[in-house]
């Protein structure tokens, strides 16, 4: 069975159990499907799809032959799972049948790989490659005009996000990072964290066992940030960073990919104060659909997502939240290929998290299950199931970020307002 053939089955399976434990009527399904396929969908954290090729593991198991340490050999992984589909025409098409099974119009998609300055301009290489080789199928946009317009004519959207600040680069001092905020900006990032989950400059992160909030210099670099036309992102932030990146920032500010302390508490839930001051900025809050962040345990469903996509809506309104999945889909590898075991790495300093908050996928609900990413139409199909309206759906699923798109960019300084956002 081919790459493509396989991940069909993948899809046709993950479909079958959403539908399953959904329990809604086929009326309501169908509505569900046809709202999804109408609207302009949004995720508001996604990442760019896996796409392993022949060529890109074997050259990944060379460098491993060769003796490469562990920083090299993540690189020569990532440089596979990204590109992938840019340079395999099998890869591609079964990637365009991913896009297509989930009805994605637009991914806000992660460039960065943590604060490590270095390591994030390889990334923004190969999201570069990417966006230039999949035309028709993927583009990178830097407005929300952009976004509008592509939507429109049909056409798929990537918008750049980072992961953190460039907070770990070879500064001089402060004013070469606020710099360093341009560059990424003019490199298209339309998006950024604040924090991670430990602290940094700008302030604590959300594993944190303290919770003091902004740093001056954070202060500095949320208004840099508004400057330059890049949404303010606190999921990986504290408490008080949260609230106080909140307090100070003149456009809305979002936790992209996050989920409610009233449903389920961990270090990445958000509290009612916080939803509640994000939305008052005009901004959103995202809700994950990864199982290990849904459910103490990893045993969410589809079910459990809605359950926190209700307490957000009751609590704030259909305004104010979207799905930022915090996820994408995996092409199978092709046949008879297998990654060579990859040097042992320290964990990462900067991505931190408590005891418990990472319950595992028992389940295997965010692969092979009701919250695999190709499900996103039986998301919106669930909204339907439990009574939302088609206008606040439609918020919901997409048109939120656009609306937060347009106004951080019209915020921006007069240097750096795009003629068209």
């Amino acid at each position: 069975m081919g790459m493509r053939e396989s991940f069909d089955q993948q899809i046709r399976s993950c479909r079958e159990r959403a539908r399953a434990l959904l329990k809604a009527t086929d009326a309501q399904i169908e509505h569900g499907l046809e709202l999804h396929r109408q609207s302009f969908v949004c995720d508001l954290f996604a990442f760019a799809p896996s796409s392993h090729t022949r060529a890109g593991v074997e050259r990944y198991n060379r460098v491993i032959n060769e003796g490469a340490g562990a920083e090299e050999a993540i690189e020569a992984w990532e440089d596979s799972k990204i590109v992938g589909a840019a340079m395999d025409p099998e890869a591609r098409a079964a990637c365009a049948a991913g896009l297509d099974a989930a009805g994605v119009d637009c991914l806000v998609s992660t460039v960065g790989v943590g604060p490590e300055m270095r390591r994030g301009l390889r990334n923004l290489a190969r999201h570069t490659c990417l966006s230039d080789h999949l035309e028709g199928l993927l583009r990178k946009q830097v407005t929300a005009a952009g976004v509008r317009r592509a939507w429109e004519k049909g056409e798929r959207s990537i918008v750049w996000s980072a992961n953190s600040t460039p907070a770990l680069g070879p500064y001089e001092n402060g004013y070469d990072m606020l710099r360093w905020l341009e560059t990424y900006a003019l490199f298209g990032v339309r998006m950024m964290h604040l924090t991670y989950n430990r602290r940094n400059w700008l302030g604590d992160g959300c594993a944190e066992e303290t919770d003091a909030g902004l740093s001056a210099f954070g202060r500095e670099v949320v208004a840099k940030l508004n400057d330059v036309g890049v949404i303010v992102d606190t999921p990986h932030s504290g408490r008080q960073t949260t609230l106080d990146a909140c307090r100070v920032s003149r456009a809305p500010v979002l936790s992209s990919h996050a989920l409610c302390e009233g449903v389920h508490k961990n270090s990445r839930s958000k509290s009612d104060e916080e939803i509640k001051a994000i939305a008052e900025t005009g901004g959103v809050l995202g809700i994950v659909v990864l199982p290990s962040l849904l459910t103490g345990d990893g045993s969410a469903t589809i079910n459990t997502l809605l359950d926190h996509l209700d307490y957000a809506m009751r609590l704030v309104g259909p305004d104010h939240v979207m799905i930022g999945s915090d996820h994408t889909f995996s092409l199978p590898l092709p046949p008879g290929l297998e990654f060579k075991p990859e040097p042992k790495e320290r964990k990462k300093w900067w991505a931190m998290w408590r005891p418990g908050d990472l319950g595992g996928d028992p389940n295997q609900e965010a692969s092979t299950g009701s919250l695999a990413w190709t499900n996103w139409p039986l998301f919106t199909a669930g909204l339907v199931a439990r009574g939302h309206s088609d206008e606040a759906i439609r918020k919901v699923i997409g048109a939120n970020f656009l609306r937060v798109l347009a106004a951080v960019q019209s915020a921006a300084a007069p240097a750096w307002r795009a003629a068209e956002a």
